[in-house]
């Protein structure tokens, strides 16, 4: 009995030393994350001033020295000081950023060091904080009633003449982050946190170019969705046009012939990438010959590996007036050459037969590889009760597809309307089919789309793009489940 209690008693021991030593490290974590926040706020870019003279960068710095002078901050501008009165809302919430990061610092250090506990109502203030401070960004970037002053005294929107920068969502974020890890991060999984800290390093970089290059556009094209934009006034100084641009998309008739034309398209390269994908595979799988099956393999795989633009070079080499397939019309059969690229009734045929030309061979490799996973044994058992070949394919091998053919579906689905193939339409169209049968929402989008005048329009046609697949993707996936028992996840 005093063995075990002995060993009671030093595994009681190591565990509360393992728990002090997981709380120092979490609490020095919340205080570095705090540190870093009043660092980047004080030393960073939180806001710039524009109008039609002037832009000027404002540090945290900058906008907390202005309680010394009025809530203004003098700025040389061309050999003249230039004075900006700074909103006492934004300079309010400058200080709040301080204090909050003092507070919270002397909080988690009192709770870590001194009481030895883990506070997790900690965490909890400082989520709510950083909420706060989320809401508030969303406030100056819609809100026409926070008012602002320009430099010559003119009463605008805060918006119009004030750009809060990205770094103050980015200490929002951080806000959050700390109290995710003193609220959810147990001391329990210190070690194991500790153990994998390496790794957690080097995502840092990867998260933040995910941020900076994907999160933070998509972030600024919802925005000019809603906005009337104007090249001198940026995203943030453009008005608000509230939802006009949507208005415009389901209203104008010629809109509605880009999206009924792009779906329409979409569909028609869906089945396209599909039902000859699946053709291969079936064609692949019995051929019994390995070597053979091999080469044809790499035969159809090979256009997958081609760009759109080589894939045309080689299709006009067939098909233009002097082309492979004219010179026989013309030498062989004494007719007229025929232009197949330039005729508009030909337009759709192009696309779906260079486009399974393309990619029926290498979309065979997921429906092959399902059709390998069947079990032999059923193909044995049917043979013995009498089954034939067409028995086989509907009650085995069919079957067997289906859950790789749901997902396909159920993907393809989410892409109907930027299906359509705008670098493949780029490509192959011509003056005669600009205006109709190529205008799709990808080509809108190049051709005039990139005028500046029409970039709300544009943002706003990609929101719908975005929204409306990703509902269809949902859609589609709840349906499968509910006819087939089998969804894409």
């Amino acid at each position: 009995m005093t063995a075990e209690n002995s060993t009671k008693k030093l595994r009681t021991e190591k565990s509360k030393r393992e728990e002090e030593t997981a709380l120092v490290i979490k609490t020095i974590l919340q205080l570095v994350i705090m540190a870093a926040v009043a660092v980047l706020f004080l030393s960073g870019s939180y806001l710039t001033y524009s109008d039609s003279t002037v832009t000027i960068p404002m540090t945290g710095i900058d906008v907390l020295t202005s309680l010394f002078y009025g809530g203004e901050v003098g700025f040389v501008n061309y050999g003249k000081i230039l004075y900006v009165s700074i909103p006492w809302y934004a300079i309010g919430a400058g200080l709040l950023i301080v204090l909050a990061a003092v507070v919270f610092a002397v909080w988690t250090a009192i709770s870590g060091f001194a009481g030895k506990k883990d506070a997790a109502a900690v965490g909890i203030a400082q989520m709510a904080f950083g909420g706060l401070l989320l809401l508030f960004y969303i406030l100056c970037l819609v809100g026409k009633f926070m008012a602002a002053t320009s430099a010559s005294g003119e009463k605008l929107p805060f918006y119009k003449l004030y750009e809060i920068r990205p770094l103050f969502l980015l200490t929002a974020c951080l806000f959050v982050f700390a109290g995710g890890v003193a609220y959810g991060c147990k001391l329990g999984q210190i070690p194991a946190v500790k153990r994998f800290f390496p790794f957690y390093v080097i995502l840092i970089v990867p998260t933040l170019l995910i941020l900076v290059f994907n999160v933070y556009p998509s972030i600024l094209q919802t925005i000019l969705a809603f906005k009337e934009y104007y090249l001198g006034s940026g995203v943030w100084g453009s008005e608000w046009a509230g939802l006009s641009n949507f208005k415009f998309i389901f209203s104008d008739a010629r809109m509605q012939m880009v999206i009924w034309q792009t779906v329409y398209l979409s569909f028609l390269r869906l089945l396209a990438g599909i039902i000859p994908a699946v053709l291969f595979a079936l064609v692949f799988y019995h051929i019994t010959s390995k070597k053979y099956r091999s080469v044809v393999q790499t035969i159809v795989y090979i256009p997958h590996f081609f760009s759109w633009v080589v894939i045309y070079a080689i299709i006009s080499a067939f098909l233009t007036p002097n082309g492979v397939v004219n010179n026989i019309i013309v030498g062989v059969f004494g007719g007229e050459p025929i232009d197949f690229l330039s005729k508009p009734e030909l337009f759709y045929t192009n696309m779906i037969l260079s486009s399974i030309w393309k990619e029926a061979g290498w979309g065979s490799i997921l429906f092959m590889a399902s059709l390998m996973g069947i079990d032999k044994a059923l193909y044995e058992a049917a043979s013995i009760d009498g089954a034939g070949a067409m028995k086989k394919l509907w009650h085995i091998t069919l079957p067997g597809l289906i859950p790789i053919l749901v997902y396909q579906v159920v993907m393809s689905v989410g892409n109907l309307l930027k299906g359509a193939g705008g670098e493949q339409i780029l490509l192959f169209s011509t003056n005669a089919v600009q205006n109709n049968k190529a205008l799709v929402i990808d080509t809108w989008l190049y051709w005039e789309g990139m005028n500046p005048r029409l970039y709300g329009l544009s943002g706003a046609i990609s929101f719908v793009q975005a929204v409306i697949g990703f509902v269809m993707v949902i859609g589609a996936h709840k349906l499968s489940q509910r006819l087939v028992g089998i969804g894409a996840w």
